[in-house]
């Protein structure tokens, strides 16, 4: 297991003209990667996105995505698409394969049936998209 939802995961259309979906409520995820030093998140626009500790990593409430690329947004594979959003902006932190498992273990415990099909199509064209974004600056919180 890479990543499995411990609660969150809620998330609302937005009118913003590049983002589709904005995160409504903290979403907690415990991972397998363990970060001994928490660290915070910055995005592009000086918002704080997430942060990072031990084993559980926090996507903040308000995080925007574009959901998924050439898929549609189907509502139980949200919370797999939104993790992976936010983890390609990560590149710095963890390789994109591990992201892929992460999203993949998120479905698979959501029963998302397209699963594999979804899977395979992020690692063929991922690649694309990996730690292409915004840039996120890594803040190390005392």
């Amino acid at each position: 297991m890479i990543a499995r939802i411990i609660s969150g995961g809620t998330y609302e259309p937005t009118t913003h003209p590049r983002w589709k979906y904005r995160t409504t409520e903290d979403f907690i995820i415990r991972t397998a990667h363990y970060q001994p030093t928490r660290v915070k998140f910055r995005a592009s626009n000086g918002y704080i996105i997430g942060e990072w500790h031990k084993n559980i990593l926090i996507i903040n409430k308000g995080y925007t995505l574009d959901g998924a690329s050439c898929w549609p947004d189907h509502p139980i594979a949200m919370p797999g698409f939104i993790f992976h959003d936010f983890g390609y902006q990560l590149a710095q932190i963890l390789p994109r394969i591990t992201w892929d498992q992460g999203m993949r273990d998120i479905h698979a415990h959501a029963s998302y049936k397209l699963r594999h099909i979804v899977y395979a199509g992020v690692r063929l064209g991922g690649w694309k998209s990996y730690g292409k974004r915004d840039y996120v600056e890594i803040l190390t919180a005392t």
